[in-house]
């Protein structure tokens, strides 16, 4: 039977709600003025300005910056607009007005065209147009990617940028690849191949065309990486040939060849600060050009990449950067460091102000977002964290308690096998976590745990006498340290003894006993293989006495997965929808699950998405919340769907599952068996 509670989980709380409108800079045209507004050329969205910022600015954050093939105009960006100025400085002219967000432009060979990054077309992607800004074209039509750092080739004909996938998908942190188009278009050709270039920056190239520098490293976006995995790779455009020309400890990130292709720009790291490098491609020989400079963003996202754009001067004795807000050209030699100084006029426009007044009260509230639901093995209440508190639902009347009056955040709940108690997790920041436990019925909690720390995924044993659950440090979790080596531990029910079955530095979660509570299963984090592709999860079990680790499953992606009380069948989670699935085992070899292609029999529940997914205590029913409401599902109606019709029925049924959706999602279900509680 599917049953859906909807209920509104409305609680008392007093919430408080400052909103700060800006007075002064913004101004709003009248109406017919907004009505005669036209978009620039290739503008494809349908926001127009409704507001306009207007400002003279003789400084810019994260400017990229290219000279002109005569060395008599800079062109660089502001605030998603392209400018050009006298190389000796002075009035910069808007060249690329709108809404629009150009950036990282260069100029072409020949200095008749310029090619940028624009998001004009709903992307960002690579553009060229003329080099006073007008007829601009695009060059790709991506919708799944996005483009950055675009270089021409110096034949002209082609270019060269780093492609990656969208925020928040897996191609996005995990490689930004360089691609070559044709300036007039077509799909493109990958360039960097190699698995050690799964991150790049923008290329620089030598004079002939032949070979292609750009700063690289290999596997995905880490937090808190170290300095030095960006070096300088050359490639031979014509062989293919590779190879890695730095080994500086502080990295060395985006590459500029000069003219004459003696010298190489590189920015690294040095004590904490970024500066510019130059070496002489011949005799390795390296000296300062400025330190320090813009911070680079090595342990960052680099989106923009991991440094602005700058260039040689057409005579190669200069280099023009941008940093400290300024543009800056340095000569070769190291001599002298002088700033071009410009004033830019900005006339931005904007779209609507969106704000929302709130009423400053005390009256109930609507929850929008539950959190860990968990129903009690009689089906009588439904436990829940709201807002960082504990709250108790009645499923027969709807009526809801706080469970403690405890003044530290609270969640994870959970209830024992016999229903009359709540095990959870709570958190301070300035006092760190415990494992505590309360009556069902609600009163004073018991803090089970005596030393502080980050507690996790707490269940019971099926008899209730054990608790297993994650434990880790406060202090790094308040540091954000994702590498932090984590405990998976086990105690009475009553308190007590830690007793430790492992210590992993991987991202445990979800632990649960098995049905004699002689091994636990946990879910852990796999490295991506290759290193360019997504993560993995595994679904792993271990003997209580920490020996005899095994695994069971591994998926593709990040995946919540969770057993059966008779350990035959697994719930599970995969980019946030929930499917169920039969538990294979063979020995203790490692058996590969995908959603697209499983092994065993499987069903997709859930299109909207799920979390919080669990089974009840009889193992009859699968639950999982989304949103503000809580869903239970009959394990004998999944079945059933497993169960093959006949062949001439296969056509007729995989129509109706289009059309219908073909899942088992309960807030879609119009069937009659369903009720609302």
């Amino acid at each position: 039977m599917l049953k859906r509670l909807t209920n509104m989980f409305t609680v008392m709380l007093f919430l408080f709600s400052v909103i700060f409108v800006p007075e002064i800079l913004l101004s709003s045209e009248g109406d017919d003025e907004k009505d005669e507004y036209e978009h620039p050329e290739g503008y494809k969205l349908p926001l127009k300005p409704e507001r306009w910022i207007e400002f003279d600015t003789d400084e810019g954050t994260w400017m990229s910056v290219d000279v002109s093939p005569n060395g008599k105009e800079i062109l660089f960006d502001i605030l998603g607009d392209l400018y050009t100025l006298p190389i000796t400085g002075g009035e910069a002219k808007n060249i690329m007005p709108g809404m629009a967000w150009e950036t990282q432009a260069k100029y072409s060979p020949d200095g008749k065209q310029i090619l940028f990054i624009s998001d004009r077309g709903g992307n960002d992607n690579i553009w060229v147009a003329n080099a006073d800004g007008s007829e601009p074209r695009a060059v790709t039509k991506e919708k799944d990617y996005n483009f950055g750092s675009p270089s021409w080739l110096p034949a002209g004909d082609y270019v060269i940028a780093r492609k990656y996938g969208e925020y928040p998908y897996n191609s996005y942190l995990r490689k930004s690849l360089l691609w070559m188009y044709h300036k007039d278009g077509g799909k493109g050709i990958v360039v960097s191949k190699d698995k050690t270039e799964t991150h790049n920056s923008g290329a620089s190239f030598s004079p002939d065309g032949r070979y292609a520098y750009f700063s690289s490293h290999a596997g995905g976006f880490k937090y808190n990486a170290t300095t030095g995995r960006f070096q300088v790779r050359k490639v031979d455009l014509i062989t293919g040939e590779r190879q890695t020309i730095t080994s500086v400890y502080g990295g060395a990130i985006r590459p500029e060849i000069s003219p004459d292709g003696k010298w190489m720009a590189y920015a690294t790291r040095y004590d904490f600060h970024t500066g510019l490098m130059l070496q002489n491609l011949e005799t390795r020989e390296e000296h300062w050009l400025a330190y320090p400079t813009q911070r680079d963003d090595q342990e960052g996202f680099a989106v923009n990449d991991v440094l602005p754009g700058y260039s040689f001067t057409p005579d190669g004795r200069y280099v023009v950067i941008s940093y400290g807000g300024k543009i800056h050209k340095i000569s070769v030699d190291g001599g002298s460091d002088s700033v071009i100084p410009f004033n830019a006029h900005v006339n931005q426009g904007l779209g609507p102000l969106v704000y929302f007044k709130d009423k400053i009260t005390e009256a109930d509230i609507e929850v929008r977002q539950v959190r860990w639901p968990s129903i009690s093995p009689d089906g009588s209440k439904i436990v829940f964290s709201a807002v960082g508190k504990l709250y108790v639902m009645e499923t027969k009347n709807d009526r809801i308690k706080r469970l403690t009056k405890d003044n530290r955040l609270e969640y994870m709940p959970v209830f024992s096998p016999n229903g009359k108690d709540v095990i959870y997790v709570s958190w301070s920041d300035k006092a760190g976590g415990h494992l505590m436990k309360v009556s069902a019925k609600g009163g004073k909690p018991k803090q089970l745990t005596k030393r502080d720390g980050f507690y996790s995924y707490p269940s019971f044993s099926r008899d209730g006498k054990k608790i297993l659950f994650v434990a880790g440090s406060s202090k790094a979790w308040l540091a954000r340290e994702f590498g932090e080596v984590r405990d998976l531990v086990w105690m009475s029910s009553k308190g007590g003894k830690l007793n430790r079955i492992m210590r992993s530095p991987g991202s445990l979660s979800r632990t649960f006993f098995n049905r004699d509570a002689s091994r636990v299963y946990f879910t852990d984090g796999l490295p991506s293989d290759p290193p360019e592709g997504p993560g993995r999860t595994a679904f792993k079990s271990i003997r209580t006495d920490g020996i005899d680790e095994q695994t069971h499953l591994i998926f593709t992606g990040p995946t919540q997965i969770v057993p059966s009380p008779d350990e035959k069948w697994i719930f599970f989670t995969s980019y946030n929808n929930a499917y169920l699935s039969a538990f294979p085992r063979l020995g203790k070899d490692e058996i590969k699950m995908s959603t697209k292609s499983s092994p065993v029999p499987l069903k997709q529940i859930t299109k909207e998405g799920a979390f919080y997914i669990n089974w009840t205590n009889s193992g009859k029913e699968i639950t999982w919340g989304y949103a503000k409401k809580f869903f239970s599902l009959s394990l004998d109606s999944v079945r059933a769907k497993f169960i093959e019709k006949p062949d001439d029925d296969d056509e007729d049924d995989e129509e109706e599952d289009s059309e219908n959706g073909d899942e088992e999602e309960g807030e879609e279900s119009d069937t009659t068996d369903s009720e609302e509680e």
